[in-house]
């Protein structure tokens, strides 16, 4: 972790349960789908700025923005990178390999399958607090932006939801019926500053047939 000040408001990213499971196909194969939700519990807004020298340009570089309670800032640069994303119909700029998705089976020495993601963060959901919303909708419709803001303000939280173009894992080759474990972690590759790590993981036990998939129990 970059080193921060003793009064830096530091945010906090959570995964929240997994919601909302799905069997369906894509372009003939099987997937699960879902919703995951990323929140801020932290002291302080999760903040990020891309930026480019120019259109020729694909990726953004980005920043950090860390809050000071006394009402200064820190800018922390980091090795992630924003990118319009227009082929799955998203339309704006997406934050790369956000959140990476992962599916296990739960008794047996088979190898699981993942998934990254890149993700406008975007805030959906206010759950605690009175913070209002000061994040945007990550340029969208707009691929000739040079500069992008994106982020999360305390309380608020993220939501991809599981009819959304790539929200899914391939499953494919796995024997079916089985039990699997199926996980969520923001910030994979640890890019972003953040209060603790600890809590950047949310996981789910599944039943998962030809015909559909229950949810056996929350944690793996």
């Amino acid at each position: 972790m970059n080193t921060v000040a003793a009064n830096a408001l530091l945010p906090d990213l959570v995964m929240l349960p997994l919601t909302e499971f799905h069997l369906h196909r894509y372009n003939g194969r099987p997937i699960l789908r879902f919703s995951a939700l990323a929140k801020n519990i932290g002291a302080g807004p999760f903040e990020l700025t891309g930026s480019r020298p120019g259109t020729g340009t694909a990726d953004m570089d980005v920043i950090q923005t860390v809050h000071h309670a006394d009402g200064g800032k820190k800018t922390i640069p980091t090795d992630a990178v924003m990118r319009f994303s227009a082929f799955d119909k998203h339309d704006h700029f997406h934050v790369q390999d956000f959140e990476e998705y992962w599916l296990a089976p739960v008794s047996t020495a088979d190898a699981g399958r993942g998934n990254k993601e890149g993700f406008c963060i975007e805030e959906d959901l206010r759950q605690d607090g009175q913070v209002p919303k000061a994040y945007g909708d990550c340029g969208e419709d707009h691929p000739e932006l040079l500069t992008v803001q994106q982020g999360l303000s305390v309380g608020w939280v993220d939501r991809y939801a599981w009819n959304l173009d790539r929200q899914f894992i391939y499953l494919d080759d796995l024997t079916l019926p089985g039990e699997f474990c199926v996980s969520a972690t923001a910030d994979p590759r640890s890019f972003f500053t953040e209060k603790t790590r600890d809590n950047n993981t949310t996981s789910a036990s599944v039943r998962i047939s030809k015909m559909g998939v229950d949810v056996i129990k929350k944690g793996c």
